[in-house]
């Protein structure tokens, strides 16, 4: 359940998910072009914060895959929080005491 309610990062890239490390910069940079905020700056409001989140996810996503000890990570359905604060693995969550 948790795993369908976290972002797609391959999709957000437009990548299939045996993409390789080339592809992954390649569909980085055109995704980063193609919504980097200075390109909207003309646009609304509403369209300028749309690309500004599109921009930051597509960061976050080559951020996650483009580490391949993440990506391994996040393909393993790992929270990307988790994996973002570098613990997840030898770490315990004081909640699954109680």
């Amino acid at each position: 359940m948790k795993k369908s309610k976290r972002k797609n990062y391959y999709k957000i890239l437009g990548i299939e998910k045996t993409a390789d490390e080339g592809e992954i910069k390649k569909a980085y940079r055109k995704k980063a072009i193609e919504w980097h905020p200075d390109k909207h700056n003309t646009k609304s409001e509403e369209e300028l914060k749309h690309a500004e989140l599109m921009f930051k996810d597509i960061g976050e996503a080559y951020a996650i895959l483009s580490d391949p000890q993440k990506k391994q990570r996040y393909d393993s359905g790992e929270d990307i929080e988790e994996i973002e604060q570098g613990s997840g693995h030898g770490s315990m969550n004081p909640n699954d005491i109680f």
